[in-house]
């Protein structure tokens, strides 16, 4: 099974007001993992302590949530590129 990271939503598309849940949500798709048994696969993930849902989503694929222990901290946010750091110069990550 390939796993691929996809992030969705961008720094400056981040609502002011939101709050993180500590949750990841994940997402395997029946494309690409035809030969996996995703009924097994959803048994096998509600055993783990930290999944607080699991769904066969509608196009035959898994989608599951596992809680983390993510606490927000207020500190000033992570710096983007080209943003310029006091005394690091300018950030081309």
């Amino acid at each position: 099974m390939d796993a691929w990271l996809q992030l969705s939503s961008s720094r400056s598309g981040r609502a002011l007001d939101a709050t993180p849940t500590g949750i990841i949500q994940f997402d395997i798709d029946l494309q690409g993992n035809e030969d996996t048994d995703f009924d097994d696969l959803k048994q096998m993930v509600i055993t783990v302590p930290e999944c607080i849902y699991a769904l066969r989503s509608p196009s035959g694929g898994l989608k599951f949530g596992i809680l983390t222990d993510f606490q927000q901290n207020i500190v000033p946010p992570v710096p983007a590129r080209g943003d310029v750091v006091e005394g690091a110069g300018k950030l081309y990550a």
